[in-house]
């Protein structure tokens, strides 16, 4: 088998003739307009007509991009994990592809190679639950995580890619994987991740400079510890190099994720290249399996030149919803209602209530508060936020709060958190995963 490198998580694996694409992002711009390539990836849709099959881990941008899928031929079957939730097959259908749902843990033939894919959790809602104290635990929702790992392979050479499965929720079934596949030739392995901690919150910027740390060496450990479990022969870090563009450039400072290069460079410290020997490939270049030979000698990144990039190109670029007119303040009203209703249910679906209150920023004078106890929703004056000793306050642009409410079809929750678009302060300063999984169903 060869695989060939492209961007972030986007990668072809090739055997006998046989290619699969795998997450496909390739259109810069997703999360409305927030996330670039560095270095910016040329193509054109000709390069991938030969591509047999197209493998989608999850829904996210960065791997479902509808952009990049607009661009492909329609005749080219996409493999995804059947999850019980159709929304990621419903939205590849949409743009006119054949879904090919593969139940999970399914070694599934597709010629001369194989692919299994299976959920980070492994289709348990405890995994989650136990990890994150929430309240999904529930075999009626079947598996809480969007995000799958997949293994490919040809009978006699391996390759597991783990995209972004959270080591946490990831890390037993990465053991059931190397006890079905006990030799692991290639490895693709993630050591950043897509959190807007701590760069979009409102926290003291030394709290935030020391958390961004934090959370940059959580990423590369979790790394290491995947490697260490699934023991490969090599392994490359993917699937985390992109810069924000727009006004949201800003932001990078506190992001808390690693270059590939810093990635790279921690891996090679902390593996034993005896054993488990690292790689990295430039864009469009291959790793043969079967010879070992990697296609080009990798050239690391210039940082003055990425700096510049993003300062003198990607910043200056506006983000989708910024063309829009602004919605007047009545229209958006006349959503929240049914946006309320929708979230009461779901908060009850997952049997969870909390003192907390949402508040969200209508404009300098009003904010939206919303209960998570079943008590209601009104709106507030913003000198009246001294009142509440726990809440989750967030802004956003109002287009863009608009086009959420509206429909989660054309914006989502989730992918606005993702892009950096919301602001954030939270008292206190505590994850509280149900109240997010309710606010993602804040809308019509």
């Amino acid at each position: 088998m060869k695989l060939t490198y492209l961007q972030n998580a986007g990668v072809i694996i090739e055997n006998s003739g046989e290619k699969i694409l795998c997450d496909p992002w390739l259109v810069d711009g997703c999360y409305y307009g927030a996330w670039y390539h560095y270095p910016k990836f040329e193509f054109t849709p000709k390069e991938f007509d030969d591509v047999d099959y197209i493998y989608i881990s999850h829904i996210h941008p960065d791997h479902f991009d509808v952009k990049t899928l607009q661009q492909l031929k329609k005749s080219i079957p996409i493999l995804i994990h059947e999850f019980p939730q159709k929304f990621l097959k419903a939205n590849i259908e949409r743009l006119g592809f054949k879904v090919e749902e593969i139940p999970n843990n399914k070694r599934t033939k597709l010629g001369k190679t194989s692919i299994n894919i299976i959920a980070a959790d492994n289709c348990d809602p405890e995994v989650c639950s136990r990890v994150f104290g929430c309240n999904f635990g529930s075999t009626q929702f079947g598996t809480n995580q969007v995000d799958t790992f997949s293994i490919i392979d040809n009978d006699e050479q391996v390759i597991v890619n783990s995209n972004d499965c959270p080591f946490e929720i990831g890390q037993n079934t990465a053991k059931m994987i190397k006890e079905e596949y006990p030799t692991i030739d290639l490895f693709l392995v993630g050591y950043t991740g897509a959190s807007d901690y701590p760069c979009s919150y409102d926290i003291e910027f030394s709290e935030k400079k020391a958390e961004a740390q934090k959370k940059k060496i959580k990423r590369l450990q979790n790394a290491v510890d995947y490697i260490r479990i699934l023991d490969p022969k090599y392994y490359m870090p993917f699937a985390g190099r992109y810069v924000l563009g727009g006004k949201l450039t800003p932001l990078m400072e506190y992001k808390g994720e690693s270059t590939l290069d810093e990635g790279y460079n921690y891996l090679l410290q902390n593996i034993d290249q005896e054993k488990n020997k690292g790689i990295v490939l430039n864009v469009k270049s291959y790793f043969d399996i079967g010879t070992k030979e990697i296609s080009e000698k990798y050239i690391p990144e210039n940082k003055e030149d990425r700096e510049k990039y993003i300062q003198n190109i990607l910043s200056k670029l506006k983000l989708d919803y910024e063309g829009d007119p602004y919605p007047n303040l009545d229209l958006v009203l006349e959503l929240i209602q049914k946006a309320y209703d929708r979230f009461e249910r779901h908060r009850k679906m997952i049997n969870y209530s909390t003192d907390t209150v949402l508040l969200i920023k209508l404009d300098e004078q009003n904010v939206l508060k919303i209960s998570a106890d079943g008590r209601g929703f009104e709106i507030i004056k913003s000198d009246e936020l001294g009142n509440f000793q726990k809440y989750l306050y967030l802004s956003l642009d109002m287009r863009l709060f608009y086009e959420i409410l509206q429909n989660s079809k054309k914006a989502h929750w989730n992918n606005a958190e993702i892009g950096c678009h919301i602001s954030w302060k939270r008292v206190p300063n505590i994850y509280d995963r149900s109240l997010m999984y309710c606010l993602n169903f804040f809308h019509i």
